[in-house]
């Protein structure tokens, strides 16, 4: 697969797997983490961390999914995190 249709692919999965607005669900993961580590946690953290997570299961097994993955966490969190955009 090209880079193209790789991206076309990352679309597919963003589209069908989101659980509702992405700015609402990263909030409620940020808002779960911040409250069990008393720690802040932001929109964007959220996004980063899960894309070190895919990076984490790259080193161990690089997989197509892990790859979209990271896209798709791009994708939703820098629409999460600019909305007027």
């Amino acid at each position: 697969m090209n880079r193209v249709q790789f991206l076309n692919e990352a679309i597919n999965i963003v589209e069908s797997r989101m659980y509702g607005d992405p700015k609402d669900c990263l909030q409620a993961i940020a808002d779960l983490w911040s409250a069990y580590t008393g720690k802040e946690f932001t929109i964007e953290d959220v996004g980063v961390m899960m894309m070190l997570l895919k990076i984490a299961q790259i080193k161990f097994n690089s997989s197509e999914d892990s790859w979209l993955d990271i896209a798709g966490y791009s994708a939703i969190t820098y629409e999460a995190s600019n909305p007027s955009r």
